[in-house]
């Protein structure tokens, strides 16, 4: 588990940043979209608008469960960075292949444009290279994304951790003693031809 951010800053500290940074960017993304609702595209910008308010709220619920140690808010907050997380890598994979599949198509496009003065294979080799390099890019990110993501949910195990310490009958199960019940075995073939008087039906020996 994780002690430090960057090697230096303390996981309370670092889950305290990211969390008032997203709210920012979340709630400024929120606000310039909701202002292109009247576009072409409105519905389009306003369910985006709506979806950043609603992670921008998440944010804020981090950054107000770090200041206040109060766990189910960081919790939230550190579930929502793991899925931010397996989206980006999600959608890196996806570009990578597209970018990569349809290069050929795309540079056919562009040297049709007479103020492009270049050959198709001069367009593909540039294409590769910087195809290569947006990969490497986007892996990279992902590599720190990954660890800002392990940083919020060190310290969430840490305030879960201090909470138990603090309250150790609180994840502790209680059981109650049941009684033992005992079930007589069905009679026996020999004794079922039996009465209660012990007389034998026909038959019986």
């Amino acid at each position: 588990m994780l002690n430090k951010c960057c090697f230096c800053i303390g996981v309370r500290t670092a889950t305290l940043i990211l969390a008032s940074l997203g709210a920012l960017a979340n709630f400024s993304n929120a606000w310039r979209l909701s202002g292109m609702s009247s576009d072409q595209y409105g519905t389009f910008y306003s369910l985006m608008a709506t979806y950043y308010l609603g992670i921008g709220m998440v944010c804020s619920a981090g950054f107000f469960g770090v200041l206040k140690n109060k766990t189910n808010y960081v919790r939230l907050y550190a579930y929502y960075y793991w899925m931010q997380l397996f989206m980006s890598m999600i959608m890196s994979i996806v570009f990578s292949i597209l970018a990569f599949h349809y290069d050929k198509d795309i540079c056919e496009k562009l040297i049709q444009d007479p103020d492009m003065n270049i050959t198709l294979d001069q367009c593909l080799d540039l294409y590769i290279k910087t195809g290569i390099t947006m990969v490497i890019l986007l892996a990279f990110t992902c590599i720190i994304e990954l660890h800002f993501c392990l940083a919020v949910w060190a310290y969430y195990q840490k305030i879960r951790s201090d909470e138990f310490d603090q309250n150790p009958g609180i994840n502790n199960i209680y059981y109650s003693a049941i009684p033992a019940y005992h079930v007589n075995p069905p009679p026996s073939y020999d004794t079922i031809g039996q009465t209660n008087t012990g007389e034998k039906f026909p038959g019986k020996q």
